[in-house]
């Protein structure tokens, strides 16, 4: 059995998504494509800064580009070759829905090849960000963000996305403390 199926991490990678998303508060994501709170977690003491990989090969290679473009953006260090991968959980709603409602996308298939969002009566995007050490199968950090989209511009929700992770990665954001 795999780690991504392992029922332990499985779980384990829930509780942490669904404790960091009922915590509700962090400070306000500032850009002009979307905007929200977010919340960041260390696990497990890595040395920084991190050197991450994306999990899995996106199924929408542009619209990745653009989120690793903004965490190179945002300072982050992307290495395939790294031992922490990057596991990325998108959700869809409206604002009025709540974050844990909504329609939940990975690997970057929450817009088409085009830049238009998969549900385009969405307001929000929800986002699960959670590294692990391969060679251990520890979860390292993960983060969660809810931003309120303010453009059709997937390309530029993720990039602003992508460079919260960047300027993030790899440190303890309680509650919106810097």
């Amino acid at each position: 059995m795999s780690r991504a199926t392992h029922p332990t991490y499985c779980a384990a990678g829930a509780i942490l998504a669904a404790s960091l998303l009922a915590s509700g508060g962090g400070p306000a994501l500032a850009g002009d494509a979307c905007g929200g709170t977010y919340t960041t977690s260390v696990l497990q003491q890595v040395p920084l800064p991190l050197t991450v990989a994306l999990a899995e090969a996106p199924e929408n290679p542009a619209l990745a580009e653009r989120f690793v473009a903004g965490m190179r953006a945002g300072g982050a260090r992307i290495d395939p070759a790294s031992s922490l991968r990057m596991d990325l959980l998108f959700t869809l709603s409206t604002p009025a829905s709540g974050a844990t409602q909504g329609t939940v996308y990975n690997n970057f298939n929450w817009a088409d090849q085009g830049g238009a969002l998969a549900d385009v009566t969405a307001g929000r995007v929800s986002l699960s960000a959670h590294v692990m050490d391969i060679s251990s199968y520890a979860y390292v950090w993960v983060a969660t963000a809810q931003c309120d989209i303010r453009t059709q511009d997937a390309g530029a929700v993720a990039a602003e996305l992508g460079a919260f992770i960047g300027r993030t990665l790899g440190q303890n954001v309680p509650n919106g403390a810097l």
